[in-house]
């Protein structure tokens, strides 16, 4: 059995935190919540590189760019998600989707689904040398 995706949703708000994360863990991902940017900070630190596969912000968040910039950093192939109170894009958030809140729980959810699917295409495979009559050969795979 393949193991569950992690989420990590972040919220200035707790009732918005723990409906969120309900939300999250019924439809099967592994729920994980903070309720300040310092505390999803700590959370990122702590996790291995790449375990944490979405990080869904509810916006206004203090302290949001500094975040996003430590989780991209950190775990570079993770997948970010704004939710705000307004429509509007805020185009200072650097995110891979921004939503409004007032989003159908469908729609969040088919998101969701899109950034934690694993990416299609090849994988880099690692570069492995060896030495032959005193000359090295690189090869690849």
């Amino acid at each position: 059995m393949r193991p569950r995706k992690v989420v990590l949703c972040v919220a200035a708000s707790e009732l918005k935190l723990s409906v969120q994360m309900f939300l999250v863990d019924t439809w099967g991902y592994r729920a994980l919540g903070a309720l300040s940017a310092s505390k999803a900070l700590e959370i990122l630190q702590c996790a291995e590189p790449d375990t944490i596969d979405l990080l869904i912000l509810n916006l206004p968040l203090p302290a949001r760019d500094s975040l996003l910039q430590a989780a991209i950093d950190r775990h570079p192939e993770m997948g970010t998600l704004a939710l705000n109170n307004t429509p509007e894009y805020d185009g200072n958030c650097n995110v891979d989707i921004f939503l409004p809140s007032n989003t159908s729980a469908e729609d969040l959810r088919e998101r969701i689904k899109m950034l934690t699917a694993k990416k299609p295409g090849p994988k880099k495979k690692p570069v492995k040398s060896f030495e032959t009559k005193g000359c090295a050969l690189w090869l690849t795979g």
